[in-house]
């Protein structure tokens, strides 16, 4: 069996936060929609959209190749939310990375800075406070 190169070994290695893969799961079934936002090149989200599961997990995934407009641009909100069926005003979007949160903003929808190293109970507050809560 032939071995992957290192390059795209590193290329494919994603650290699940399996807790909160679980409350998305929940929130879900509550009837929020929950989508994917993320900038990656096409064999990557491929990778994330079936290997990882992301199809299944989520109602979107809006990945920058697809979209042609990557994170903190304003027109890939526009074009996520246009996808999503979506209203600026009541979309919240969460990312690690406070300059996508602040592109984000400048788009309309609610955010907040979020690194899954700080764990679901910070995330589940977070979302509280946004009227979001698991089924």
């Amino acid at each position: 069996m032939a071995q992957k190169p290192l390059v795209l070994e590193a290329m494919m290695s994603i650290r699940k936060h399996h807790e909160v893969l679980q409350l998305i799961s929940a929130i879900r079934a509550g009837g929020t929609r929950c989508y994917v936002a993320s900038n990656q090149q096409t064999q990557r989200a491929e990778f994330m959209s079936a290997e990882l599961g992301y199809a299944s997990m989520f109602d979107g995934e809006f990945y920058s190749c697809n979209l042609g407009a990557a994170k903190p641009s304003e027109r890939y909100f526009e074009l996520a939310l246009k996808a999503a069926g979506a209203d600026a005003g009541s979309t919240l979007f969460i990312d690690d990375r406070p300059e996508n949160v602040a592109g984000a903003r400048r788009a309309g929808l609610h955010s907040f800075v979020y690194d899954g190293r700080s764990g679901v109970a910070v995330l589940e507050s977070r979302l509280r406070d946004f009227g979001i809560t698991a089924a």
